[in-house]
């Protein structure tokens, strides 16, 4: 029997419910959803660190120039002091200087930079060297530190 042009019903799409596997430990509802998030580790934060937030008017902080050159010319020292640290920061990720002494240092040649944190510093060295020109900047002066016969000479005497 073949149905009459105009008056036949054809069934629409055919859809599937699919239903998604539980992984092993899944939280069972939302509520403990929302829970484990609220329990990630906070990051830590020293006394300066704290004082530093305490003095923030904004969610972020504002970057002079001087405070950029000065955030770099560490990054160059750091990366002096630690051969396997990569030229520009493309290459590995230790550091010599830890960044809650490049803050201190900060804090202590500009006065006016008390209101950054070691993390915001972490994260303006890190947001600068993405900058391609920056980076080979970076790399020009630590093999111009390289090549430096003064530091080079004292260097060879402090590991001898």
């Amino acid at each position: 029997m073949t149905p009459v042009r105009g008056n036949s019903v054809s069934p629409g799409p055919v859809t599937r419910v699919v239903r998604t596997r539980r992984r092993k430990g899944a939280p069972d509802d939302l509520q403990s959803a929302t829970a484990s998030a609220a329990e990630k580790k906070k990051p830590y934060y020293d006394d300066r660190d704290r004082a530093a937030l305490r003095l923030m008017t904004k969610l972020r902080v504002d970057w002079t120039q001087q405070e950029d050159s000065f955030l770099l010319l560490c990054r160059v020292a750091s990366a002096f002091l630690c051969r396997n640290s990569g030229a520009g920061g493309g290459g590995g990720r230790q550091h010599m200087v830890s960044h809650t002494a490049i803050r201190d240092l900060l804090h202590q040649h500009f006065p006016e930079s008390a209101n950054k944190t070691s993390r915001a510093c972490q994260r303006r060295i890190n947001y600068m060297l993405k900058n391609q020109t920056t980076a080979d900047n970076v790399a020009l002066y630590l093999a111009e530190v390289q090549q430096d016969e003064k530091v080079r000479g004292e260097r060879e005497r402090e590991q001898k």
